[in-house]
């Protein structure tokens, strides 16, 4: 029987609830387990910190990846530096050359035309020498004949040489003079007795017949009082020097005239008009020829043509010193001609018809004013005294936008006579004190042509665009003649109006030198020659040119976007087709012109911005 069987029967205490305790390997287990998680806890803190140490070198590469980034960027703006300021010099040195080469070819030039002066003032001697000679063998051959002559006659003086090689009269008892019953026509001296072996023969044709008097018949249809006859000349008395002239005018009154002074001042033509005759005395026979005539229709123009024949032949002749006795009548005609295109020019300014448009060619009074200033180029002292005569108003009018083209074009071709070492256009008198504001008023009337068009008279067909682009190109020619003259270039660049329309020019026929119009290379050449005269002028006045000022003028307030663009187009011109015409010192102007307005940032986004569009 099993044991348990044997105590079945005692009985047992009340079952108490049992505590199930763990086996031992449970317990091993949970120790394992916290020595895990403590050793993880241990791994966790590790790696956390290798994280920490990871993200601070990360943190500090970067840093040192910036650092070298920055420092590649300054070296490569220096280098862009380096390479700018290298090229600039590069372009230096060819623009030295260029000009070094072009003084060098300008000096050959000034040296060659001296060289043509002095052979030309060389022959004018030799000339004048050859006339002297042929004068003074004139004098001599008229010194022998007098020998002769003398010679001939009985009971004369006998002649002897004198001590300057001339002839000096012996004194002897004068002959008595015998009276003739009657008036012959000729002075008793001049009747002379030769032998009659030395009586020249002649035919008889030539003999004139008996009864025939020598006398000049009075005109009778002249409305002027018959001239009294002169004296026929006769040898002159070489013992004593002449104290005037043997030919007297024909009126004696009207040669002592105001107005026949200039001509009267001791003015000889050569033998063509004979020696000893004056201006005054040629002058007036030919006035006495002219009012017998009854086919003169017009009076003025031939009086007038008198003059002109006079000069002409006094220039033909070699007796050019007596020319400005001429010429002094013609500087006196600025004051009327000023008045006389008056009658047209003023209407046209005021908007008025003109009554005279017929009778009176303004082109014409322009182009003698025009004539009259050049003739007076040669002497410093003829041109200023020239453009005292000429009024600011008459010039200011002339410049109007309203004048006929052709008109414009002989004001400009008259203004570049006023071109002076201190003044330009008319002269104003010193005490006045106005002469730098008047300058200042006609350049704004001048280079207001450039950006306005001449309206034609009386409501004509508008000018063409070759027609305005050539009076433009016009105006600018005169502008770069001014920048010649240190007084004339500061004049326009310290001008209110010369640089900003300078710039609208550029940028307008810039435009439309894209759009390929008809007068393409007439634009091109504006644009040409505003660019030079803007560099040369900013170059040469550097302290006078504000361009933010300058271009204020500009309407819409683009003057400055207007001359960034024109700069950036003209500096990055590759010229293909539509730049074609756009020449090469023209595009460094313009390239200097850029980087002196903007920095190398701005400039090279603009390059690429320019080369963007240009590829779409």
């Amino acid at each position: 029987m099993p044991p348990m069987q044997l105590h079945s029967n005692i009985p047992q205490p009340p079952a108490r609830p049992q505590v199930r305790n763990e086996p031992d390997f449970n317990i091993s287990r949970t120790d394992k387990i916290q020595e895990l998680v403590d050793n993880g806890d241990t791994t966790h803190a590790s790696r956390q910190s290798d994280r920490d140490v990871l993200k601070a070198q990360i943190l500090e590469l970067r840093r040192e990846k910036k650092a070298a980034e920055d420092a590649a960027l300054a070296k490569s703006g220096e280098i862009a530096i380096i390479r700018a300021n290298q090229n600039k010099l590069e372009k230096m040195y060819e623009s030295n050359m260029q000009a070094m080469k072009k003084l060098h070819v300008e000096e050959a030039a000034r040296q060659k035309l001296e060289v043509e002066r002095v052979l030309a003032e060389k022959q004018k001697i030799t000339t004048e020498k050859g006339f002297l000679q042929n004068d003074l063998a004139e004098v001599n051959e008229q010194n022998r004949s007098l020998q002769r002559a003398v010679k001939a006659k009985p009971g004369t003086s006998k002649p002897a040489a004198g001590k300057d090689g001339g002839i000096s009269v012996l004194p002897t008892t004068p002959k008595k003079n015998k009276s003739l019953s009657h008036g012959d026509g000729f002075e008793d001296d001049e009747i002379q007795i030769y032998s009659p072996s030395k009586v020249p023969i002649r035919p008889k044709n030539n003999t004139p017949k008996a009864g025939n008097k020598r006398k000049r018949k009075a005109v009778e249809t002249s409305p002027l009082k018959p001239l009294q006859l002169g004296q026929a000349k006769e040898a002159p008395d070489l013992s004593h020097p002449p104290d005037k002239s043997p030919v007297q005018p024909a009126n004696a009154t009207a040669s002592d005239s105001p107005a026949t002074k200039t001509l009267s001042t001791t003015a000889f033509l050569p033998d063509r008009f004979e020696p000893d005759t004056a201006l005054s005395t040629i002058f007036l026979d030919e006035m006495s020829i002219l009012s017998a005539k009854s086919d003169v229709d017009n009076f003025p123009v031939a009086l007038a043509l008198i003059i002109l024949s006079m000069w002409k032949q006094c220039v033909d002749e070699q007796f050019v010193p007596r020319v400005p006795i001429i010429l002094q009548s013609r500087r006196a005609l600025t004051e009327p001609i000023q008045s006389t295109a008056d009658v047209n020019i003023i209407p046209r300014v005021r908007r008025q018809p003109q009554k005279f448009a017929a009778e009176v060619n303004t082109f014409d009074c322009l182009e003698l004013l025009k004539s009259v200033s050049n003739d007076c180029l040669f002497r410093e002292e003829d041109i200023i005294r020239f453009w005292k005569c000429m009024r600011f108003d008459f010039i200011a009018m002339i410049l109007q936008v309203v004048q006929p083209i052709e008109e414009l074009h002989v004001s400009l071709a008259l203004l570049r006579t006023s071109v002076q070492k201190e003044s330009f256009a008319m002269i104003v008198p010193l005490n006045d004190g106005k002469q730098e504001p008047s300058e200042m008023n006609l350049l704004d009337l001048l280079t207001r042509l450039l950006v306005e068009k001449p309206k034609p008279p009386n409501a004509d067909e508008p000018y063409g665009v070759v027609e305005v682009a050539e009076l433009r190109l016009n105006v600018l020619s005169l502008m770069e003649e001014m920048c010649e003259n240190e007084h004339s270039s500061r004049m326009l660049a310290s001008s209110q109006y010369a640089i900003g329309r300078l710039v609208w020019v550029m940028n307008d026929e810039l435009d439309a030198l894209y759009d390929y119009r008809y007068g393409h290379e007439y634009r091109a050449d504006l644009v040409n020659q505003a660019t030079r005269l803007l560099f040369r002028l900013k170059t040469a006045h550097p302290q006078l040119i504000s361009m933010q000022e300058k271009l204020k003028i500009i309407p819409n307030s683009g003057g400055v976007h207007k001359h960034l663009i024109a700069l950036t187009r003209l500096a990055l011109s590759e010229g293909v087709f539509f730049e074609e015409e756009i020449e090469d010192d023209v595009v460094e102007c313009a390239y200097e012109m850029l980087e002196d307005l903007s920095s190398p940032e701005e400039a090279e986004a603009l390059r690429e911005a320019f080369s963007t569009a240009r590829s779409r």
